[in-house]
């Protein structure tokens, strides 16, 4: 059974297959089961302070959505690789999601409050579970001191012993390089 099937010039003609089966990121993680995978893998997170961030795609009444409900997923596994969860009330707040482009105004105030519930926490990132989230907090956060966004697949490479992690970070319009320096997770 394929798990994913790319549209390139090779496959486009080829005939429907109904035994192809589409995953959330999450559903693979589960299916892994991520936490005894880990045991013994990786570099520890060392303590790192965050808060997780699934935004409300994630948390739809189960009536709008195929996915099954994974909060507690983050938090589980990076906990089990040595980071520390916080909680916050922001945790499915929408972002705004792509009425950042229309309606900037909405958005920012918005993005602000879920910031600043970061900062009260006491979270050093926020790790988010969609990337129009990442976008969003990054690009529409007025805070002079943002927390630094990381999506959960980056976190799970560096904790997997990723070294590409300057190519990546770099891009981040909030630097995480800091952040991961003062906890020994990168060089």
């Amino acid at each position: 059974m394929a798990i994913f099937a790319y549209p390139t010039s090779k496959n486009r003609n080829r005939p429907f297959d109904s035994e192809l089966k589409i995953l959330h990121f999450f559903e693979l993680l589960v299916d892994i089961d991520l936490i005894k995978f880990s045991k013994g893998r990786g570099q520890p997170l060392n303590g790192l302070k965050f808060v997780p961030y699934y935004g409300c795609m994630l948390a739809r009444p189960s009536s709008m959505r195929h996915e099954k409900n994974y909060h507690g997923l983050m938090e589980n596994i990076l906990s089990a690789l040595g980071a520390t969860p916080l909680h916050w009330s922001y945790l499915s707040r929408c972002c705004g999601t792509f009425l950042s482009v229309a309606r900037p105004d909405v958005v920012t105030p918005i993005v602000d409050r879920i910031m600043g519930g970061a900062i009260d926490a006491g979270a050093e990132c926020i790790i988010t579970a969609c990337a129009m989230c990442h976008l969003n907090l990054e690009i529409r956060s007025t805070f002079k001191k943002p927390v630094p966004i990381l999506h959960f697949s980056e976190i799970l490479s560096l904790a997997f012993g990723s070294k590409n992690y300057s190519d990546w970070f770099s891009r981040h319009l909030v630097d995480p390089r800091p952040l991961l320096k003062a906890r020994g997770l990168i060089n």
